[in-house]
């Protein structure tokens, strides 16, 4: 399988993303921020103000699906009438998995959230600033 073109833009420094590839050629997209929801000096569950996050793909691809999980564990998946190259969308501390299928409109058969597990990591590039700057970090 070759390598997927995604560019990643939030001004959110915070966050962070996992690109996982399957055997069958189809990619998922896992991101969140990476900031803290509790305080441990009062012992509350503080909430994590959602950031905006644009996706873009190479046009040979797209996104197919998008699942969500709320703060109670609770998954929500939103299927795409088509699958979308270009998206965005708002990202807090839990997590947000984008399928992502080539070609787009046509997805490929649909693996449960449970399987991500059994996934490989593929190369892609990031332009998203906060990995620019971990990588020129000495």
């Amino acid at each position: 399988h070759g390598r997927l073109g995604i560019d990643i833009e939030s001004t959110d420094r915070s966050l962070a993303h996992t690109l996982l590839q399957k055997a069958d050629g189809s990619y998922y997209l896992i991101l969140w921020l990476e900031r803290s929801g509790f305080d441990a000096q009062t012992l509350r569950v503080m909430p994590v103000p959602a950031a905006e996050v644009r996706i873009k793909l190479q046009d040979t691809y797209g996104v197919a699906d998008v699942t969500s999980f709320d703060e109670n564990g609770t998954i929500e998946t939103s299927a795409m009438s088509t699958a979308q190259s270009s998206l965005t969308l708002r990202v807090n501390d839990r997590l947000k998995v984008l399928r992502i299928v080539s070609p787009p409109g046509r997805a490929t058969s649909h693996a449960s959230v449970k399987g991500v597990a059994n996934l490989n990591l593929a190369e892609s590039k990031f332009s998203d600033r906060a990995q620019s700057e971990k990588e020129e970090e000495p």
